[in-house]
């Protein structure tokens, strides 16, 4: 532990053995916010503050607004010299609801924060970001529908429909993400952030893509509010030739609630244009709204997410003008922890797509009504490493029989985090 985390919460004997025996109980109780309190302040008393981080990490996922745990994180953070973590974690501490104790402690933090900032010492960059390689199974990589279908339509010929059918493949998927944050004023961050993810297929080269992503803005917080507006630009290569780029906007209100509850309404904006045919240019609007809460069933320390959302996708061209629609959905998300480091979740959206009057003889109006479904389990190693195991179903309901097909994708992955 660095000299200023010392000062803070001086390390003692007693704190090592009170630690000792807490530890022994983490299999069990790892999840319950008032052990995970126990055990953060062990660690940080017994000089082993990566465990520190670990606990109240638990702690402030399943209690956002437990400003005694994010101190507590905060001088952890402090002792292991992660200043601009302890800084932006700073901010989110609102001393009145604290006890006169931990506010004396909050001030000595706030003043070796300010002694860090005004010194010459190297200071950690404000860089994060994580490096994930999945190797997984896709039975159906094209999205093609069955060929019963086609057959039964009598439309195509034997080779059309070999090209349409489901193609599946193993595949391989690299992807990398940098954060990058700067903190302007006590209540304002600048943000940037780069995607880059490659997709190969083992048996449908056609499938392969290359996906780059930037976005920037800027983000604002005032007493329990966060307002976060930015743009992006994405680029998406498809096969050997086809690529799309897709500028896009995008506005978050996040509003923190009683009990850890997190509201987040969202608009976004974003237009696709394509490098081999400008007809099909297009644009897509979306507007939503998502809650995050914690739950103590059917186990403390459980996440549950869920919302709404609608929006349009338009293209001016009269050629394409059939793929113009409307769209509304709904989603649920649930995150359970089993034991240390190791939690399951499952994932469900439901959407469904009217489109604009079709030019093709198939249908008059196509609808779809597309069911995705996620779930897995994910262990972390340790503060860098996390490994998961999932499987994602897809399913897309359509009176257009092109358009309707099954999917399922298994995959298993290593992530870095740095």
């Amino acid at each position: 532990m660095t000299a200023h985390g010392e000062e803070v919460f001086p390390k003692t004997d007693d704190a090592t053995v009170i630690y000792q025996k807490l530890s022994r109980l983490e299999d069990e109780l790892a999840g319950d916010p008032t052990y995970d309190m126990l055990l953060g302040k062990a660690a940080i008393q017994s000089g082993q503050p990566v465990k520190a981080v670990l606990a109240l990490e638990r702690v402030i996922i399943t209690q956002p607004e437990n400003s005694e745990s994010r101190l507590l994180l905060a001088s952890a953070y402090l002792a292991l010299g992660e200043f601009y973590r302890l800084r932006d974690l700073l901010l989110t501490i609102d001393p009145s609801n604290l006890s006169p104790q931990s506010r004396s402690t909050w001030l000595i933090l706030v003043q070796r924060q300010a002694v860090v900032e005004a010194s010459n010492t190297p200071k950690q960059q404000p860089f994060d970001g994580y490096l994930r390689l999945t190797l997984g199974y896709d039975d159906n990589s094209n999205s093609g529908p069955p060929p019963d279908e086609l057959e039964s339509l009598g439309l195509f010929t034997s080779e059309t429909i070999d090209q349409l059918q489901p193609q599946p493949s193993f595949f391989s998927a690299l992807r990398g993400v940098a954060n990058y944050r700067n903190q302007l004023s006590d209540k304002t961050v600048f943000l940037a952030d780069a995607t880059v993810e490659k997709r190969l297929y083992e048996a449908a080269h056609d499938n392969d893509t290359l996906h780059a992503k930037f976005e920037a803005g800027i983000s604002h917080n005032w007493n329990k509010e966060r307002i976060t507006i930015h743009g992006g630009l994405s680029n998406t290569w498809f096969g050997q030739s086809i690529q799309q780029r897709s500028p896009s906007v995008t506005m978050q209100w996040r509003h923190m609630g009683e009990g850890g509850t997190q509201t987040t309404f969202i608009g976004q904006g974003v237009i696709y244009l394509y490098n081999d045919d400008s007809s099909r240019n297009s644009r897509r609007w979306t507007a939503g709204v998502n809650q995050q809460t914690s739950s103590s069933f059917p186990k403390k320390g459980t996440n549950l997410q869920y919302g709404a959302h609608i929006g349009a996708f338009i293209i001016n061209n009269k050629t394409y003008a059939e793929n113009r629609h409307y769209l509304g959905g709904l989603n649920l998300g649930i995150e359970v922890p089993i034991k240390k480091d190791l939690w399951i979740f499952a994932r469900s959206s439901y959407e469904k797509k009217k489109y604009e009057q079709n030019t093709s003889s198939l249908v008059d109006q196509q609808v779809d009504d597309r069911i995705d479904f996620s779930s897995g389990v994910s262990y972390r190693i340790n503060k860098d490493w996390r490994t998961t195991i999932r499987h994602d179903f897809v399913s897309n309901f359509s009176n257009n029989p092109i358009e309707e097909y099954q999917r399922n994708v298994f995959g298993l992955s290593l992530q870095r985090s740095f």
